[in-house]
């Protein structure tokens, strides 16, 4: 009896079969051959071989006795009897002499992995098209919308998630069109063909959409592989290297020939319990990530919210203004009556060249004027009721900082006492270190670059880079400054302008590129206000205007210089501060939460993928880790 095999195999992909092909001669060796180890060898391994060329196979039992001879007959006779247009040649490998089994072992391919009886870790290599469904979506762009279904773009997949942050929709008529070939389900893993190749995502319960360009999906076929445990073998290692090896490099695009993906090799736990429970250890740490994710969107939403309601709208001045006039028109009627009356908006003139705006006035406008005190505002709709249930939810002595009418402005009615400056008397703007991009490197100081600000504003976390050239300490920046984006490719003025604060996770001493502005504040203004404040839509649109460039934007210092902005009273903008940069000391800890456990998740799964961490799920589910 020859000793067994401890050689490696050739790659999966080595073997020269049809998916159509492969899935059929695997279902017959299951049928027929249960147990039993299947190497692939000759022609169709060594690259010799065409469409038509005979398929060798060599069978290997268990205990490598030879296998009883009626079993193998059945397999030649259902072979004979099949739709596979070729000769398929099988020889009992115990049959065969020691001159042969070395000749066979100089290249094979392990069609069927052998079975001892313990599937856990065991892992076999199949045809992706054995597994899945696989569909093309849409090679057309439809009209976008405000409103609909969603229109998935390779821009929404983000290191193994649907990033649905910025999405774009279609209408209802064109979603029925761009859903003909396939409608994504919960369960589908979504893939980009073209440009940014490897990247892919799962479809969640709940989403409606529809294909974009350059974008696949795999529909796993039922009791073939687990839908989850799909997303992770396609993100890991071994299948990361089989993209890549079968990519077609073109002169503008890489892509993945979908019309050959069918064939390509991937490696999966021939047990689906063990799939699942795999699925369902990763699953939970990407459920655990997403949900810090959207913690921080809560948290960034409602400060954004806040600041609007306190220096865009005006709210609290609106509600005390609004109780105060209430109170003052509680006129007694004839004899003892209590009954008031109520003032209607045409008891107050409105401000000449003031236009009434439900919501109230806004923070910035270039118009000039000195302050003059105000009645409540002509057309405001805050009723008594809705200013006393709008001051119940604010602290006291919060409300107590905000005063209880307006004064007329050059930037229009602002709240009485506060103050109109130009911004160069509240900021000191220097422009970032322009750097030599031989000097970028692995290790150095962090530099903050225009990828470090989202469009919209907000540090990204993700866009950092080391720099190990010279500098100058006016190019350095600590946690809590104030960065002001002053490029941008093209028009759409997405980023240029927009502010972002510097995290701690930074270091105490970091770096700032040419592209971005640093900006040091006057003791009345705080970074967390100006930043809430630059990144208003209006105070956006006021500060990118000034942009100017034919293919690229560049933002003057005269942006952040000649803007005039209501400054208000210092105990409130210290309030407002204490509240945003609790919440952003909050949001950088899930930052730290996530990077954490981003680095568990991708340090686990091509380990538990390639079956190099075992684990054994028992009933109940609870799973049991093993060094593989």
């Amino acid at each position: 009896m020859s000793k067994p095999h401890t050689g490696p195999a050739l790659p999966a992909d080595r073997l020269h079969l049809l998916p159509r092909h492969r899935e059929m001669l695997l279902a017959l060796l299951r049928e027929h051959l249960p147990g039993i180890e299947v190497w692939a060898y000759g022609s169709r391994v060594n690259g010799q071989s065409h469409d038509g060329s005979d398929l060798d196979l060599v069978l290997r039992s268990p205990d490598l006795q030879e296998i009883p001879i009626g079993r193998v007959g059945d397999f030649w006779e259902a072979l004979r009897e099949s739709n596979i247009p070729f000769l398929v040649e099988a020889r009992d490998w115990a049959r065969l002499p020691e001159g042969f089994h070395r000749e066979i072992e100089r290249g094979y391919v392990v069609l069927v992995e052998k079975e001892d009886g313990n599937t856990a870790g065991k892992r076999q290599e199949v045809a992706l098209g054995e597994l899945v469904e696989i569909y093309d979506g849409p090679h057309a762009t439809p009209k976008k919308t405000d409103a609909g279904p969603i229109f998935l773009g390779i821009s929404n997949l983000a290191s193994g998630r649907l990033d649905l942050g910025k999405t774009e929709h279609l209408s209802e008529e064109d979603y029925k069109r761009w859903t003909q070939r396939v409608t994504p389900e919960p369960g589908d893993t979504v893939f980009s063909y073209e440009t940014r190749l490897g990247e892919a995502a799962h479809i969640p319960t709940g989403l409606r959409c529809c294909l974009g360009r350059r974008m696949g999906l795999l529909r796993p076929k039922e009791g073939r592989i687990d839908a989850r445990f799909l997303l992770y073998a396609f993100l890991g290692e071994r299948f990361q290297e089989v993209l890549r090896s079968r990519t077609i490099h073109g002169s503008t695009v890489n892509r993945i020939p979908l019309t050959e993906m069918g064939s390509f090799p991937i490696a999966i736990p021939t047990d689906l319990s063990e799939q699942r429970a795999i699925a369902h250890i990763l699953g939970t740490l990407d459920d655990k990530i997403e949900l810090n994710r959207r913690m921080n969107e809560t948290l960034e939403t409602m400060t954004r919210a806040l600041f609007k309601s306190w220096f865009v709208d005006f709210d609290p001045v609106h509600a005390k203004a609004a109780l105060k006039h209430h109170a003052a028109n509680q006129i007694p009627r004839q004899g003892n009556s209590t009954r008031a009356t109520k003032a209607t908006p045409s008891d107050h003139s409105p401000l000449e060249g003031e236009s009434a705006r439900q919501g109230g006035q806004p923070a910035v406008e270039p118009v000039g004027g000195n302050q003059t005190p105000l009645p409540l505002l002509k057309g405001s709709d805050w009723t008594a009721e809705r200013a006393q249930a709008y001051l119940a939810g604010m602290e006291p002595e919060i409300a107590a900082l905000f005063p209880d009418s307006f004064a007329a402005s050059e930037l229009g009615p602002i709240p009485a006492g506060w103050e109109v400056r130009p911004l160069a008397e509240c900021i000191d703007v220097i422009r970032g270190l322009s750097y030599q991009g031989s000097k970028l490197a692995d290790t150095g100081l962090p530099m903050h670059n225009l990828n470090s600000i989202y469009e919209g504003g907000g540090y990204k976390q993700a866009g950092i880079k080391y720099y190990a050239g010279d500098f100058k300490d006016r190019h350095t920046t600590h946690p809590g400054d104030l960065l002001v984006a002053n490029t941008e490719q093209g028009h759409d003025r997405l980023l240029i302008g927009y502010a972002a604060i510097v995290p701690s996770r930074s270091g105490a001493t970091s770096l700032f590129s040419h592209h971005l502005y640093r900006l040091r504040l006057s003791p009345n203004l705080t970074p967390d206000y100006l930043c809430h404040l630059l990144n208003t839509q209006r105070m956006h649109d006021r500060v990118s205007s000034y942009a100017t460039g034919t293919t690229v934007n560049m933002l003057p210092l005269d942006a952040l210089r000649l803007p005039r902005v209501v400054v208000p009273c210092g105990p409130l903008v210290t309030a407002f501060d204490r509240a945003a940069k609790a919440a952003r000391e909050r949001q950088e800890q899930i930052v730290e939460e996530v990077h954490t456990l981003t680095a568990l998740r991708d340090t686990l799964l091509p380990k538990l993928v390639s079956g190099k961490l075992r684990i054994e799920a028992p009933q109940g589910f609870s799973t049991e880790f093993h060094d593989g």
